[in-house]
């Protein structure tokens, strides 16, 4: 199901976006002397190795300030606060997509934690939890902004809680 969101939200994204410049930091242009030398197989991996590290060094900064963020979030946020709106579905669906956007565990967690939901929440909800996780979090929002406009970061976000909402209200309905 990830797969199929994936590709309806990338679609989404292609036409609302088709040819607009949405990002806002072009690595190419801090490394300008990446081009300015012979084009051999030796500059070629140099080059390979220079736009690696300045990548790192970009993401790694935003990354950091995500996971201390998602870290605040998972000591802070009593867990019984969870299961205050299990009742409604909707809401349900809700609570965990903030959930998983907040606490930022990776995919791997994110089915342990699952798990643990099922006695509580709906089905939709637990596949709302499951899909949301692995796609954006904290830490992405963060590193999103720091590289994309801001206007593409909120479509994108908006979209991915849209449609694995609309989705898990599927499951509810069908399941």
């Amino acid at each position: 199901f990830g797969i199929l969101i994936s590709l309806i939200i990338g679609i989404i994204i292609g036409i609302i976006f088709n040819k607009k410049r949405v990002i806002i930091n072009n690595l190419d242009e801090e490394c300008e002397h990446c081009h300015l030398h012979p084009k051999g197989v030796k500059y070629k991996i140099k080059d390979i190795f220079v736009h690696t590290a300045l990548d790192m060094f970009e993401v790694v900064k935003y990354l950091m300030i995500g996971a201390l963020i998602a870290s605040t979030i998972q000591v802070l946020l009593p867990r019984n606060i969870l299961t205050l709106f299990n009742n409604n579905q909707m809401i349900s669906i809700i609570i965990l997509m903030l959930f998983a956007y907040l606490i930022s565990l990776c995919s791997t967690s994110d089915s342990f934690i699952g798990k643990s939901l099922l006695s509580s929440f709906s089905n939709g909800s637990i596949i709302a939890y499951l899909l949301l996780g692995p796609m954006i979090d904290i830490k992405n929002t963060i590193v999103l902004l720091g590289n994309y406009k801001k206007s593409f970061v909120i479509s994108l976000i908006s979209l991915i809680f849209i449609v694995i909402f609309i989705f898990s209200l599927m499951v509810v309905i069908y399941l």
